[in-house]
């Protein structure tokens, strides 16, 4: 969670602006859609995550008022708030963290 929140998580987004790639280069590897993956995508887009992104959703809809009409970058806001008060939605992402960055690790390290 603390890299997430500081900019330090090995997203296609922070690790390519650590290696001077354009931004419309970093897209995420792992679903496919072309997309930039930044954390709006990995937390609320990303297709090779979305099973865990609609159940950790259904956690963030609970008590929030107008949780639609809110942009992907509010959610995030409210999530990555929600993770530092709420265990439930802490373990839900860290799912998510643990398939993504499990899929970085193997690509990583093949022979």
């Amino acid at each position: 969670m603390a890299r997430l929140r500081g900019g330090t998580a090995e997203l296609v987004m922070e690790v390519g602006r650590w290696q001077g790639m354009r931004r419309e280069d970093r897209v995420c590897k792992d679903c496919g859609n072309g997309e930039v993956e930044d954390i709006d995508h990995f937390v609320m887009r990303c297709d090779y995550l979305a099973e865990e992104i609609s159940r950790k959703e259904r956690l963030m809809i609970d008590g929030v008022d107008r949780w639609n009409e809110l942009g992907d970058s509010e959610k995030v806001v409210i999530v990555m708030d929600r993770v530092c008060r709420d265990e439930t939605v802490a373990r839900a992402i860290e799912k998510i963290g643990k398939k993504r960055f499990a899929s970085s690790v193997a690509v990583l390290h093949r022979p």
